[in-house]
């Protein structure tokens, strides 16, 4: 089992690799079990062991290979989903807790709700805080958009990332393009245009209370 989860893992082909495990556990196992215990009947008996041997104990000692072989697959499956859990935990943790920055020789944790939003200038990412503050994260608009909470912040283009609650309301500008009203320090334009294919998540994403 332990080669087959380095040669044959259950993430790429799972029905696969549960069927060759099964197979090959199950008839490994079985070729094992008759060839000691034909064996020790020799030896102590001389000769082969008795037919119900294979008429009955060999079928059920093959159910306790599947039984194995299921409680090796439900742990495996158990890590897993184990895992992910872990890992979304730390994501909601990171996403609750807010968002760091190295400014001089400062490390900076800005709550979402201080953030304004996120967009890019001249080759800079700029942070904005509601205290009209500019910050300069070392990541791009695309890294930073993985680590926030999608219920508070939207990625309307290449070069803006906003807040939800300094947005007032969307006017359609023709083409199934629309624009993005903006209440915030002047810093930010009043209006930021969506294209026409990120129109329709904004629109869904916007109208969710």
């Amino acid at each position: 089992m332990i080669y087959l989860d380095k040669k044959l893992p259950y993430g790429t082909r799972p029905l696969k690799r549960i069927l060759v495990q099964l197979f090959l556990t199950t008839t490994a196992g079985l070729f094992v079990i008759i060839l000691l215990t034909e064996l020790v009947s020799w030896i102590v008996r001389g000769r082969p062991a008795i037919a119900n041997f294979y008429l009955f104990d060999i079928f059920i000692i093959a159910i306790w290979f599947f039984v194995i072989n299921g409680i090796y697959i439900g742990m495996h499956y158990y890590g897993e989903w184990h895992e992910s859990e872990r890992q979304r935990q730390e994501e909601k943790k990171l996403r609750t807790g807010g968002f760091a920055v190295r400014h001089g020789n400062q490390n900076l944790l800005f709550p979402f709700a201080d953030i304004l939003g996120f967009y890019a200038e001249d080759g800079y990412t700029i942070l904005l805080t509601k205290e009209n503050k500019k910050y300069f994260p070392d990541r791009s608009l695309d890294k930073i958009e993985t680590t926030l909470p999608e219920e508070s912040f939207f990625r309307l283009n290449r070069q803006y990332i906003i807040n939800r609650k300094i947005l007032t309301g969307f006017k359609r500008t023709g083409n199934g393009k629309i624009e993005v009203l903006v209440n915030a320090p002047e810093t930010l334009p009043a209006s930021i245009a969506v294209s026409r294919t990120k129109a329709g998540s904004f629109k869904n994403w916007f109208e969710i209370a």
